[in-house]
Protein backbone atom coordinates (compact mmCIF):
# COMPACT_ATOMS: atom_id res chain seq x y z
CA UNK A 1 0.00 0.00 0.00
CA UNK A 2 1.40 3.47 -0.78
CA UNK A 3 2.14 6.14 1.80
CA UNK A 4 -0.80 8.38 0.42
CA UNK A 5 -2.88 5.47 0.39
CA UNK A 6 -1.88 4.30 3.84
CA UNK A 7 -2.78 7.53 5.29
CA UNK A 8 -6.05 7.81 4.10
CA UNK A 9 -6.68 4.63 5.47
CA UNK A 10 -5.54 6.05 8.89
CA UNK A 11 -8.00 8.71 8.62
CA UNK A 12 -10.90 6.82 7.84
CA UNK A 13 -10.09 4.84 10.81
CA UNK A 14 -9.75 7.61 13.41
CA UNK A 15 -12.90 9.44 11.78
CA UNK A 16 -14.98 6.16 12.35
CA UNK A 17 -13.48 5.95 15.70
CA UNK A 18 -14.92 9.08 16.70
CA UNK A 19 -18.33 8.52 15.15
CA UNK A 20 -19.13 5.51 17.28
CA UNK A 21 -18.60 7.75 20.44
CA UNK A 22 -21.82 9.65 19.95
CA UNK A 23 -25.14 8.73 21.27
CA UNK A 24 -27.00 8.99 18.32
CA UNK A 25 -25.17 6.23 16.22
CA UNK A 26 -27.65 4.27 13.83
CA UNK A 27 -27.64 0.64 12.90
CA UNK A 28 -27.42 1.71 9.33
CA UNK A 29 -24.19 3.30 10.60
CA UNK A 30 -22.96 0.20 12.35
CA UNK A 31 -23.35 -1.68 8.63
CA UNK A 32 -21.10 0.92 6.83
CA UNK A 33 -18.95 0.80 9.63
CA UNK A 34 -18.54 -3.15 9.69
CA UNK A 35 -18.48 -3.25 5.70
CA UNK A 36 -15.30 -0.80 6.09
CA UNK A 37 -13.87 -2.41 8.50
CA UNK A 38 -13.90 -6.11 6.90
CA UNK A 39 -12.68 -4.43 3.28
CA UNK A 40 -9.58 -5.17 3.88
CA UNK A 41 -6.63 -6.08 6.44
CA UNK A 42 -5.09 -3.13 6.40
CA UNK A 43 -8.06 -1.05 7.65
CA UNK A 44 -8.82 -3.19 10.71
CA UNK A 45 -4.59 -2.64 11.29
CA UNK A 46 -5.58 1.11 11.16
CA UNK A 47 -8.59 0.97 13.49
CA UNK A 48 -6.51 -1.19 15.89
CA UNK A 49 -3.65 1.61 15.89
CA UNK A 50 -6.30 4.11 16.50
CA UNK A 51 -7.77 2.30 19.53
CA UNK A 52 -4.31 1.76 21.07
CA UNK A 53 -3.74 5.46 20.69
CA UNK A 54 -7.04 5.72 23.03
CA UNK A 55 -6.03 3.26 25.31
CA UNK A 56 -2.87 5.17 25.85
CA UNK A 57 -3.72 9.03 25.41
CA UNK A 58 -4.13 9.60 29.07
CA UNK A 59 -6.74 10.84 31.52
CA UNK A 60 -10.37 12.60 30.84
CA UNK A 61 -11.96 13.41 27.85
CA UNK A 62 -11.38 16.41 25.44
CA UNK A 63 -14.19 19.14 24.69
CA UNK A 64 -15.53 17.78 20.86
CA UNK A 65 -14.81 21.02 19.09
CA UNK A 66 -17.06 23.87 18.15
CA UNK A 67 -18.61 24.73 14.38
CA UNK A 68 -16.68 27.36 14.53
CA UNK A 69 -13.49 25.74 15.38
CA UNK A 70 -14.15 23.28 12.81
CA UNK A 71 -14.66 26.26 10.06
CA UNK A 72 -11.69 27.38 11.32
CA UNK A 73 -9.60 24.07 11.21
CA UNK A 74 -6.81 24.54 8.50
CA UNK A 75 -5.31 21.36 9.33
CA UNK A 76 -4.67 19.45 6.04
CA UNK A 77 -2.63 16.56 6.52
CA UNK A 78 0.67 17.59 4.74
CA UNK A 79 2.74 18.26 8.27
CA UNK A 80 3.10 16.15 11.08
CA UNK A 81 0.79 17.26 13.78
CA UNK A 82 3.37 17.95 15.95
CA UNK A 83 4.59 20.85 13.70
CA UNK A 84 1.22 22.10 13.11
CA UNK A 85 0.63 22.10 17.09
CA UNK A 86 3.87 24.43 16.94
CA UNK A 87 1.91 27.17 14.84
CA UNK A 88 0.15 29.77 16.16
CA UNK A 89 -3.68 28.36 16.28
CA UNK A 90 -4.06 25.39 17.46
CA UNK A 91 -7.77 23.40 16.97
CA UNK A 92 -8.73 19.89 17.13
CA UNK A 93 -10.27 18.23 14.10
CA UNK A 94 -12.60 14.98 14.90
CA UNK A 95 -9.92 12.90 13.15
CA UNK A 96 -7.27 14.19 15.49
CA UNK A 97 -9.57 13.72 18.71
CA UNK A 98 -9.26 9.96 19.23
CA UNK A 99 -5.45 10.25 20.08
CA UNK A 100 -6.53 11.76 23.51
CA UNK A 101 -9.44 9.74 24.51
CA UNK A 102 -9.40 7.19 27.55
CA UNK A 103 -11.05 3.84 27.36
CA UNK A 104 -8.68 0.30 27.37
CA UNK A 105 -8.30 -2.11 25.16
CA UNK A 106 -6.92 -5.17 26.42
CA UNK A 107 -6.38 -8.20 24.21
CA UNK A 108 -9.01 -7.78 21.84
CA UNK A 109 -11.60 -7.06 24.59
CA UNK A 110 -12.74 -3.60 25.84
CA UNK A 111 -12.36 -2.85 29.31
CA UNK A 112 -14.69 -0.10 30.18
CA UNK A 113 -14.41 2.39 33.18
CA UNK A 114 -17.00 5.07 34.09
CA UNK A 115 -17.10 8.56 32.10
CA UNK A 116 -17.84 11.53 34.05
CA UNK A 117 -21.43 12.77 33.77
CA UNK A 118 -22.28 9.42 32.81
CA UNK A 119 -21.23 9.40 29.12
CA UNK A 120 -21.92 6.67 26.88
CA UNK A 121 -19.57 3.79 26.22
CA UNK A 122 -19.53 2.21 22.49
CA UNK A 123 -18.91 -1.73 22.11
CA UNK A 124 -18.72 -2.60 18.63
CA UNK A 125 -17.79 -5.80 16.56
CA UNK A 126 -17.31 -6.72 12.98
CA UNK A 127 -18.36 -10.00 11.36
CA UNK A 128 -17.48 -13.28 13.25
CA UNK A 129 -15.87 -11.05 15.67
CA UNK A 130 -16.40 -11.62 19.66
CA UNK A 131 -15.35 -9.21 22.24
CA UNK A 132 -15.52 -9.38 26.42
CA UNK A 133 -16.16 -6.42 28.50
CA UNK A 134 -15.89 -5.88 32.31
CA UNK A 135 -17.87 -2.77 33.04
CA UNK A 136 -16.89 -0.31 36.06
CA UNK A 137 -20.21 -1.65 37.91
CA UNK A 138 -18.67 -5.44 38.30
CA UNK A 139 -21.01 -6.65 35.09
CA UNK A 140 -19.31 -8.45 32.24
CA UNK A 141 -20.61 -8.64 28.84
CA UNK A 142 -20.14 -10.73 25.74
CA UNK A 143 -20.37 -9.47 22.51
CA UNK A 144 -20.99 -11.21 19.97
CA UNK A 145 -20.21 -10.83 15.88
CA UNK A 146 -21.57 -7.72 13.73
CA UNK A 147 -23.22 -5.91 17.16
CA UNK A 148 -22.64 -2.45 18.31
CA UNK A 149 -23.96 -1.60 21.63
CA UNK A 150 -23.77 1.45 23.81
CA UNK A 151 -23.47 1.56 27.80
CA UNK A 152 -24.11 4.23 30.22
CA UNK A 153 -24.07 4.15 34.14
CA UNK A 154 -25.05 6.64 35.85
CA UNK A 155 -25.27 7.20 40.27
CA UNK A 156 -29.80 5.88 39.77
CA UNK A 157 -29.60 3.34 36.49
CA UNK A 158 -27.45 1.18 34.31
CA UNK A 159 -28.50 1.33 30.87
CA UNK A 160 -27.62 -0.37 27.29
CA UNK A 161 -28.73 0.52 23.75
CA UNK A 162 -28.53 -2.60 21.61
CA UNK A 163 -30.01 -1.71 18.06
CA UNK A 164 -28.49 -5.32 16.43
CA UNK A 165 -26.72 -8.18 17.15
CA UNK A 166 -26.19 -10.32 20.16
CA UNK A 167 -24.91 -9.87 24.00
CA UNK A 168 -24.66 -12.29 26.81
CA UNK A 169 -25.24 -10.63 29.85
CA UNK A 170 -23.30 -11.16 33.56
CA UNK A 171 -25.31 -8.58 35.87
CA UNK A 172 -23.85 -7.76 38.87
CA UNK A 173 -26.32 -7.18 42.12
CA UNK A 174 -27.21 -3.61 42.81
CA UNK A 175 -30.79 -3.35 44.06
CA UNK A 176 -30.16 0.54 43.74
CA UNK A 177 -29.65 0.55 40.20
CA UNK A 178 -31.80 -1.29 37.52
CA UNK A 179 -29.76 -2.76 34.47
CA UNK A 180 -32.01 -2.19 31.21
CA UNK A 181 -31.37 -3.07 28.00
CA UNK A 182 -33.03 -1.43 25.44
CA UNK A 183 -33.82 -2.87 22.19
CA UNK A 184 -36.21 -2.00 18.51
CA UNK A 185 -38.81 -4.17 20.24
CA UNK A 186 -38.88 -3.36 23.86
CA UNK A 187 -36.74 -3.03 27.02
CA UNK A 188 -35.07 -6.24 29.49
CA UNK A 189 -35.08 -4.77 32.92
CA UNK A 190 -33.26 -6.86 35.52
CA UNK A 191 -31.12 -6.23 38.71
CA UNK A 192 -28.84 -9.24 38.87
CA UNK A 193 -28.13 -12.53 37.30
CA UNK A 194 -27.36 -13.59 34.07
CA UNK A 195 -28.85 -13.40 30.11
CA UNK A 196 -28.99 -12.87 26.66
CA UNK A 197 -30.29 -10.77 24.04
CA UNK A 198 -30.12 -11.38 20.36
CA UNK A 199 -32.21 -8.93 18.30
CA UNK A 200 -32.32 -10.44 14.70
CA UNK A 201 -34.36 -9.85 11.97
CA UNK A 202 -37.52 -8.48 12.98
CA UNK A 203 -37.70 -9.94 16.46
CA UNK A 204 -36.20 -10.25 19.43
CA UNK A 205 -35.09 -13.14 21.95
CA UNK A 206 -34.39 -13.07 25.32
CA UNK A 207 -33.03 -15.98 26.97
CA UNK A 208 -32.35 -16.12 31.07
CA UNK A 209 -29.56 -18.41 32.18
CA UNK A 210 -29.77 -16.98 35.88
CA UNK A 211 -31.82 -15.23 37.93
CA UNK A 212 -35.25 -13.23 36.45
CA UNK A 213 -35.72 -10.46 34.39
CA UNK A 214 -38.74 -8.24 32.93
CA UNK A 215 -39.48 -7.57 29.17
CA UNK A 216 -41.56 -4.64 28.12
CA UNK A 217 -41.96 -4.94 24.74
CA UNK A 218 -42.48 -2.25 22.64
CA UNK A 219 -46.49 -2.80 21.56
CA UNK A 220 -48.35 0.01 23.38
CA UNK A 221 -51.02 -2.66 24.35
CA UNK A 222 -47.92 -5.09 25.79
CA UNK A 223 -48.02 -6.10 29.01
CA UNK A 224 -44.57 -6.39 30.67
CA UNK A 225 -43.48 -10.08 30.94
CA UNK A 226 -41.40 -11.97 33.61
CA UNK A 227 -38.80 -14.19 32.31
CA UNK A 228 -36.92 -16.49 34.58
CA UNK A 229 -33.97 -18.93 34.50
CA UNK A 230 -34.35 -21.43 31.84
CA UNK A 231 -36.97 -19.68 30.02
CA UNK A 232 -36.62 -17.81 26.43
CA UNK A 233 -39.24 -15.21 25.19
CA UNK A 234 -39.58 -14.12 21.67
CA UNK A 235 -40.81 -10.96 20.73
CA UNK A 236 -42.00 -10.45 16.71
CA UNK A 237 -44.61 -9.71 14.79
CA UNK A 238 -47.10 -11.94 16.08
CA UNK A 239 -46.45 -10.81 20.13
CA UNK A 240 -44.42 -12.49 23.15
CA UNK A 241 -43.86 -16.26 23.67
CA UNK A 242 -42.69 -17.75 26.55
CA UNK A 243 -40.64 -21.57 26.31
CA UNK A 244 -38.48 -23.24 27.79
CA UNK A 245 -35.46 -21.86 26.86
CA UNK A 246 -32.24 -23.38 24.47
CA UNK A 247 -29.00 -23.15 25.39
CA UNK A 248 -26.71 -20.10 25.15
CA UNK A 249 -23.99 -21.42 22.66
CA UNK A 250 -22.93 -18.69 20.25
CA UNK A 251 -20.04 -18.27 22.32
CA UNK A 252 -18.63 -21.50 21.99
CA UNK A 253 -18.57 -20.86 17.98
CA UNK A 254 -22.29 -23.09 17.58
CA UNK A 255 -25.76 -21.32 16.83
CA UNK A 256 -28.16 -23.92 17.75
CA UNK A 257 -32.59 -23.59 16.78
CA UNK A 258 -35.64 -24.74 16.90
CA UNK A 259 -38.63 -24.02 15.38
CA UNK A 260 -37.09 -20.56 13.98
CA UNK A 261 -37.82 -18.88 10.45
CA UNK A 262 -35.21 -19.62 8.20
CA UNK A 263 -35.62 -15.69 7.28
CA UNK A 264 -34.58 -15.16 10.88
CA UNK A 265 -31.72 -18.14 11.14
CA UNK A 266 -30.09 -16.40 8.21
CA UNK A 267 -30.48 -13.25 9.59
CA UNK A 268 -28.21 -14.56 12.70
CA UNK A 269 -25.56 -16.47 10.77
CA UNK A 270 -25.22 -13.67 8.24
CA UNK A 271 -22.88 -12.11 11.03
CA UNK A 272 -20.64 -15.04 10.82
CA UNK A 273 -20.60 -15.63 7.02
CA UNK A 274 -17.59 -14.81 4.64
CA UNK A 275 -20.09 -13.92 2.17
CA UNK A 276 -24.03 -12.78 2.70
CA UNK A 277 -26.55 -15.45 2.19
CA UNK A 278 -29.53 -14.02 0.46
CA UNK A 279 -33.15 -15.11 0.47
CA UNK A 280 -34.71 -14.13 -2.67
CA UNK A 281 -37.84 -15.56 -2.28
CA UNK A 282 -39.95 -14.65 0.97
CA UNK A 283 -41.52 -18.43 1.16
CA UNK A 284 -37.95 -19.71 2.02
CA UNK A 285 -37.53 -17.51 4.84
CA UNK A 286 -40.62 -18.21 6.18
CA UNK A 287 -39.63 -22.03 6.13
CA UNK A 288 -39.33 -23.29 9.92
CA UNK A 289 -35.35 -24.22 10.96
CA UNK A 290 -34.65 -26.71 13.40
CA UNK A 291 -30.37 -28.03 13.91
CA UNK A 292 -27.37 -26.32 14.33
CA UNK A 293 -24.79 -23.88 12.40
CA UNK A 294 -20.92 -23.75 12.84
CA UNK A 295 -19.62 -20.29 12.92
CA UNK A 296 -17.15 -21.46 10.75
CA UNK A 297 -18.78 -23.15 8.34
CA UNK A 298 -21.40 -21.00 7.27
CA UNK A 299 -21.12 -21.67 3.79
CA UNK A 300 -20.93 -25.32 3.98
CA UNK A 301 -24.28 -24.80 5.99
CA UNK A 302 -25.89 -22.93 3.49
CA UNK A 303 -25.34 -25.43 0.73
CA UNK A 304 -26.56 -28.24 2.64
CA UNK A 305 -30.26 -26.87 2.94
CA UNK A 306 -31.67 -28.17 -0.46
CA UNK A 307 -31.14 -32.02 1.65
CA UNK A 308 -34.52 -30.75 4.02
CA UNK A 309 -36.33 -28.11 2.41
CA UNK A 310 -37.73 -27.21 -0.97
CA UNK A 311 -35.01 -24.59 -2.26
CA UNK A 312 -32.36 -23.99 -4.64
CA UNK A 313 -28.72 -22.66 -3.82
CA UNK A 314 -26.62 -20.57 -6.15
CA UNK A 315 -23.62 -18.45 -6.56
CA UNK A 316 -24.08 -15.12 -7.05
CA UNK A 317 -22.18 -12.02 -7.63
CA UNK A 318 -19.06 -11.67 -5.39
CA UNK A 319 -19.47 -14.66 -3.74
CA UNK A 320 -23.41 -13.92 -2.27
CA UNK A 321 -25.16 -16.94 -1.58
CA UNK A 322 -28.38 -16.91 -2.83
CA UNK A 323 -31.72 -19.07 -1.94
CA UNK A 324 -34.84 -19.92 -3.98
CA UNK A 325 -37.92 -21.49 -3.98
CA UNK A 326 -37.20 -24.76 -5.86
CA UNK A 327 -41.08 -24.73 -7.24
Amino acid sequence: MSPRAADKVATEAREWFVRLLDDDVSADELALWQAWLARSPAHRDAWDRVADAWSLGGEGTPQRPSITELAADAYDGSTPVAQWQGKPRRVFRPALIAASLAVAVIGGSAALVALPGGEAQAITTARAEHKQAALADGSKVEVGAMTGVQVRLTDGRREVKLDRGEVFFKVAGDARRPFVVKTPFGAVKGSAGAFNVDVAGKQLCITVTEGAVVVQPSSLFAKPVRVAAGQQLVVDRSGATVAASSPVTWTQGRLEYRNVRLSVVIADVNRYAEHPIVVRDPSVGELEYTGAVKTDATADWAKGLPAAFPLTVQPGQGGVIILSSRS
